[in-house]
């Protein structure tokens, strides 16, 4: 993030927490953007507005009708859309919805500097964006306004860390309305940590889970979602762009992609035209991650056909 003169002013704000130099703002930028209609999320408008009567929309729309949302907004709806499909009452589903999508900003403002402090990435002018946070002269209006605007929430944090970490992040309802974040699989340490005591709790209770990696993986894999490929190369990895760049250079009519630990490793092209198809579609593998192999072929720019690997890894 840069830091830019801070007075108390909402618009200021917003720019300092909205920009940076390491790529960060593009993923988030492109996560909290409205391009998406409720049709592409395969839930009916009439289900939508009943769920708006009952409080379980966590944002505000400036425009009529709700007609757009963003990665973060379908992510939510496809929560609660599981979550009603396992008869879960919408009174119970709106307490996981104020668990995530927290009104009260003290209490924001503490997880946001604690995801502050851990943040493993690059964050330019660190100290001085952990200072702003801890500032008591802004009011609290301002910063609901912020919020509001880039959809900050815990929930987005989560969202962010499954694209950013790949974490297998998923969150539990138990029948004492306890909700708790877990993550199956391999985590950083800090991540690992809260996910043996949220775990323990869950071993004397029965409880519902909801798989917010899949639905993120969901997104990205769904031919009813127009994604255009400006909008999925924001969300690559380093090495995931390296391989779209070397693919842009020239034609590719063939691409065979071998993976290591889920990560991209080896890349051979076979050059023939340029596959803008197969770019949007490879962007797309690559965020669903979880494959040994990949093999794309194309003829005169259209896509032919691709196969995948899958990777399971057995204990």
């Amino acid at each position: 993030m840069q830091l830019l003169a801070f007075n108390t002013n909402q618009e200021k704000l917003v720019k300092l927490l909205s920009s940076d130099r390491s790529g960060l703002n593009d993923v988030y930028n492109k996560l909290i953007e409205r391009n998406f209609y409720i049709g592409e999320a395969e839930i009916q408008r009439k289900t939508l507005n009943g769920w708006q009567n009952a409080g379980l929309i966590p944002f505000t729309h400036k425009e009529t009708g709700w007609t757009q949302f963003s990665l973060v907004e379908y992510v939510w709806l496809r929560c609660i859309n599981e979550l009603r499909g396992i008869g879960l009452p919408l009174e119970r589903i709106k307490k996981i919805k104020e668990f995530f999508f927290i009104k009260d900003t003290e209490q924001y403002r503490e997880l946001f500097l604690e995801a502050l402090k851990n943040f493993k990435g690059e964050i330019q002018d660190k100290e001085k964006v952990i200072e702003v946070f801890k500032r008591k002269d802004i009011p609290a209006k301002i910063w609901l306004e912020v919020m509001e605007e880039l959809q900050i929430s815990p929930f987005t944090l989560l969202i962010l860390e499954v694209l950013v970490n790949n974490h297998n992040l998923c969150f539990t309802i138990d029948n004492e309305d306890r909700i708790q974040v877990i993550v199956l699989g391999t985590a950083v340490d800090d991540r690992v940590k809260k996910n043996e005591t949220a775990s323990s709790e869950l071993t004397d209770c029965s409880f519902a889970l909801v798989n917010l990696r899949k639905i993120v993986q969901g997104f990205f894999s769904s031919e009813k979602i127009r994604h255009d490929n400006d909008y999925l190369l924001a969300f690559l990895n380093k090495n995931e762009k390296a391989i779209v760049e070397k693919i842009r250079e020239g034609g590719v009519k063939e691409i065979k992609i071998s993976f290591n630990d889920n990560k991209p490793v080896l890349l051979k092209l076979t050059k023939d035209v340029n596959p803008d198809e197969a770019i949007n579609k490879i962007s797309r593998i690559l965020k669903r991650g979880e494959f040994s192999d990949i093999s794309i072929k194309t003829r005169d720019g259209k896509l032919l056909n691709y196969e995948k690997t899958d990777l399971i890894k057995l204990k």
